[in-house]
């Protein structure tokens, strides 16, 4: 496992992290909610999206001549040889491959192309709430959601740990809520709560109420 603190946030981090806590309330209420987790080991991670700064490899079987190692550009652009601007951001790296394809054939009789990401820009995750320090964590490898509360210092003494929630950017819909019972966790007796996170998820750990 590898990953990384990230201590002195970025503006757009910060940023970010407080639009996150803004809405929080308003994603769980609205947002289609998932009743049983699914189990960590394996867990279904969304396809990965490329996004700007990404650098590719662009391989071309019968044509190397063009083979590019290239970035992402801010507007989610890439230049290619003969195919000039092609947009490239929020495609996965199959529906690139495809759209690079069709646009080849124009130019050769054999075409077979492969886009590989070699390198991610967006690869964080936005620990929040009742947390020692609100935390924007460099994923550079598998990280389960009780392992980033952990580097966001652990949980408040106020914290509900059998209420965790995970915010999930999901493509072309409306983001997922999963909401996690981190207790049962810690005691063992269903350590599949503590599912693997994705780029973008956001934690949110609520608040005990008052009184209780």
């Amino acid at each position: 496992m590898y990953f990384c603190r990230k201590n002195n946030f970025s503006p757009v981090g910060t940023t970010l992290i407080i639009a996150c806590f803004l809405i929080i309330s308003l994603l769980i209420s609205c947002a289609p909610r998932v009743k049983k987790p699914l189990p960590s080991i394996p867990y279904p991670q969304p396809v990965y999206r490329i996004q700007p700064g990404d650098v590719l490899d662009i391989k071309f079987f019968y044509n190397p001549e063009l083979n590019e190692k290239i970035p992402v550009r801010p507007d989610g652009l890439v230049s290619l040889h003969l195919a000039h601007e092609v947009i490239a951001a929020d495609r996965t790296p199959a529906e690139l491959t495809d759209t690079l394809m069709k646009m080849y054939r124009t130019e050769f009789k054999q075409v077979k192309i492969t886009v590989i990401v070699r390198s991610f820009s967006s690869q964080k995750i936005y620990v929040t709430g009742a947390v020692q320090k609100s935390t924007e964590i460099i994923l550079q490898g598998k990280l389960t959601v009780l392992q980033a509360v952990a580097l966001a210092g652990g949980f408040q003494n106020s914290a509900r740990i059998d209420t965790v929630v995970v915010i999930r950017r999901v493509s072309d819909s409306q983001p997922q809520v999963i909401h996690l019972n981190l207790e049962k966790v810690i005691d063992g007796t269903d350590t599949n709560q503590d599912i693997l996170l994705s780029p973008m998820d956001v934690i949110y750990v609520q608040k005990k109420m008052k009184g209780r």
